[in-house]
């Protein structure tokens, strides 16, 4: 019992570490701007800085477990509305070379103010998830059909890219198939041999493994490199495979405090590279990207400050826009007054060129129903996450459904807290119809 209470006490000391030194360098940037802080509006700063202290709070107040929801909420609103934000101000750098009233500003952060307060006391106040939840199905027959399922996919994932020669790379996006089933293709089909891989690998963990296991473990694992390679998808799809199969293997064994920083400095910056260069080309000149706060991938602070300023002038679309993400599935062609996405709506409203903007959930909650209901926003996504945070790690069963789709939805959170909606809930929902198929063979085989 001691040698378990020392090792959990060493596993929080390293986190503490790894907090302190993330801290420490925060500390040391705002020391560094201080001198010029002075020609700057003393209110402005000040809400900037109740910002990082509660974004640090919901931080070191993460440290329970070694990754959850709770976790990715503080450090999104420490790096994308507080630290880039605050560098954006002192610079004058916002993206896009938006001045933004002060005025504005500051009432963009005290909703951010009032939306951390509001997130971090519910979270704390709601009690934890009292269920495990349901288990995972097994038997040698959803093994057969879930191998069938990856190769099936697989082909389609080929096909649909163009061949091979575009599996290593996004050049194949610009093909006229992609133009009109992408959403379905790239949401719900590619996806499957890397929740089936991780099916297998749940179940061979907890159960002796036959060596034709082992095999097909390697086959399937093989198959999710070559169909979900990291610089032929998406960023966010490749993030949350890709910290999700990590999480797989490792779970506590890795700092994913560490593996989160250096992935949004230098991971991130660097696929971005793959998005319009063939695989060859990039390879063949690699340089390793660093973040620049002030790009357009810092955004969403700027997004937000837009929105109230749309809000403020033509009112809430009282949930539309929510339904336009909610129904993403309804092709355009069926539902010709679809809204697009809250980003590209706002993008509009000013007169923008450029509409492939973000539109962080708290702006996605501003322009859906107004300053008057914008409590329901952070009160809600707190219950979500306490529960979802709490039923993965306060049961100790491996083999749920839990055990797969939480490490995923890791990676998928933070692209939902940037934005915007429509297309990261499309991306996240889509990744887990394949989960909900396979439990609907499994229901249907019982039956």
């Amino acid at each position: 019992m001691r040698s378990l209470e020392n090792i959990i006490t060493k596993k929080i000391l390293k986190r503490y570490f790894v907090l302190c030194s993330i801290t420490l360098f925060i500390l040391s940037y705002i020391i560094s701007i201080l001198s010029n802080l002075i020609n700057y509006n003393p209110l402005v700063l000040t809400t900037f800085f109740i910002i990082g202290a509660l974004s640090i709070f919901n931080s070191i107040t993460s440290l329970k477990y070694e990754f959850s929801l709770y976790k990715i909420h503080g450090y999104f609103v420490l790096i994308f509305l507080f630290l880039a934000p605050l560098h954006q101000y002192v610079t004058r750098s916002f993206p896009w070379r938006w001045n933004l009233d002060e005025k504005v500003i500051i009432i963009g952060n005290i909703l951010i103010i009032f939306w951390l307060l509001i997130y971090l006391i519910t979270y704390f106040l709601i009690p934890s998830a009292k269920t495990a939840g349901d288990l995972l199905p097994q038997g040698k027959k959803l093994i057969t059909i879930g191998f069938f399922l990856t190769i099936i996919s697989s082909i389609i994932t080929v096909y649909s890219v163009g061949g091979v020669s575009n599996l290593f790379s996004r050049t194949g996006e610009d093909l006229p198939i992609l133009q009109s089933i992408s959403l379905i293709l790239n949401t719900s089909v590619r996806p499957f041999p890397v929740l089936f891989f991780s099916y297998l690998y749940l179940i061979s963990g907890e159960n002796k493994a036959t060596k034709g296991l082992k095999v097909l473990l390697v086959i399937v694992f093989v198959i999710v490199l070559i169909t979900n390679f990291p610089t032929a998808v998406s960023r966010y799809h490749a993030a949350a495979v890709y910290i999700g199969l990590i999480l797989l293997f490792y779970k506590e064994k890795i700092s994913y405090d560490l593996l989160f920083l250096v992935g949004i400095v230098i991971i991130f910056p660097t696929l971005d590279l793959f998005r319009r260069t063939a695989f060859g080309e990039v390879f063949s000149n690699l340089e390793f990207q660093i973040i620049e706060l002030s790009s357009g991938h810092f955004d969403a602070y700027s997004m937000l400050m837009r929105t109230i300023e749309v809000v403020i002038i033509d009112g809430p679309s009282y949930g539309y826009q929510l339904l336009g993400a909610l129904l993403f599935f309804i092709p355009r062609s069926i539902w010709t007054t679809k809204p697009v996405g809250s980003g590209a709506y706002v993008g509009e409203a000013l007169g923008l060129e450029f509409l492939n903007i973000s539109s962080p959930l708290i702006a996605e909650v501003l322009i859906n129903f107004g300053f008057v209901f914008f409590i329901i926003g952070p009160f809600l996504l707190a219950i979500l996450n306490k529960k979802v945070d709490t039923r993965y790690w306060n049961f100790s069963e491996p083999l749920r459904y839990i055990s797969i789709y939480f490490i995923f939805l890791i990676g998928f959170f933070f692209f939902i807290l940037r934005g915007d909606l429509l297309s990261s809930f499309a991306y996240t929902f889509g990744f887990y119809i394949p989960f909900i198929l396979f439990n609907l063979i499994y229901k249907f085989n019982m039956k």
